[in-house]
């Protein structure tokens, strides 16, 4: 090989075996599945690559991970127990990088890394010890694929949309709102509540958000949602209906106090959270009999929301 772009010892997946038998459940647990709800991808899974040997002055040029079989979208890399220095990772992305460091817990601990095969990478010239790396490929179903390539692009080109459809908003007044609520697919607990403590897709939603908010100009927070239906039995009468925040939080998990967070009907897609169907409800109570009359029946449904708010709106201000 050209050892001017990369200078290292490699083993292919079929030239040696992981004998330790708890390796892949661990992987599967501690590994893929945090990196996986990070980057967006659904169905992911690991295909064994290669065992990559780096010793002084070993090094990998800035390059590209082609895609090695379908649905490949990444590469996954764990550094495994193995002391060294040297061999700093870089990322690089748009005009964007980042360096990461292993070598300092090289000695006591393992460290993964995981990118789109999009990204530009490298490792740096090992100094000293030995650097002892697995490879994995990151693939999702292809059926996935279909839908729209999971890649570093296909989300920065999301983000640059949203950002764009942010900012429009609020130059056009935020239609008389101050809030935009987006419900995520799972509910959290309010006990620390956190961008730390999401999982799944809602991760990738909460992380983009995150990252076009300062720049459109916008505060995002995380909030319980709580609507309201009270429906008295044997009536005409239509049902009453609210919808609130019962808490609102930073993305560090910090809770606010902010007073007004009633929630208007234009600011929430009512048809998704699915408030009409009884049966969808998180909790309820029964009418009871008093007499003359009986008390109304109370549906309550939970929902956990990320939105954003401008930043010289008055509940932010308040922040």
């Amino acid at each position: 090989m050209d050892d001017s772009v990369r200078k290292t010892w490699e083993l292919d997946h079929v030239q040696f075996r992981l004998s330790n038998p708890r390796w892949l459940a661990f992987l599967a647990r501690e590994v893929l599945a945090p990196a996986a709800a990070q980057l967006g991808l659904v169905g992911a899974s690991l295909k064994p690559h290669k065992l990559l040997l780096y010793e002084p002055g070993s090094f990998f040029a800035r390059h590209k991970d082609s895609e090695k079989e379908p649905g490949m979208v990444g590469t996954l890399v764990v550094c495994l127990l193995s002391a060294y220095e040297g061999g700093d990772v870089r990322l690089s992305f748009h005009g964007t990088a980042r360096k990461y460091e292993t070598a300092p817990t090289s000695k006591y601990d393992m460290t993964a890394l995981v990118w789109f095969g999009d990204v530009w990478h490298e490792v740096e010239e090992l100094t000293a010890g030995f650097r002892l790396v697995l490879t994995y490929n990151l693939v999702v179903p292809t059926d996935n694929i279909s839908r729209g390539a999971p890649s570093a692009s296909f989300f920065s080109a999301q983000a640059e949309t949203l950002q764009r459809a942010l900012a429009a908003w609020s130059e056009a007044g935020c239609g008389g709102y101050n809030h935009i609520y987006y419900p995520l697919e799972h509910q959290y607990s309010e006990t620390g509540l956190s961008l730390g403590s999401i999982k799944g897709r809602d991760a990738a939603v909460c992380q983009v958000l995150q990252h076009v908010a300062d720049a459109a100009g916008f505060c995002v927070f995380l909030g319980s949602l709580v609507h309201r239906k009270e429906r008295q039995e044997d009536s005409y009468e239509e049902d009453e209906e609210s919808t609130g925040l019962d808490r609102v939080y930073t993305s560090q998990g910090g809770q606010l106090v902010i007073q007004n967070l009633n929630v208007h009907r234009m600011e929430v897609p009512y048809r998704r959270l699915g408030y009409g169907n009884d049966d969808a409800a998180d909790s309820w109570k029964e009418p009871e009999y008093l007499g003359n009359e009986d008390s109304p029946a109370i549906f309550r449904y939970h929902h956990t929301v990320r939105y954003p708010i401008p930043t010289l709106s008055l509940p932010c201000s308040r922040s």
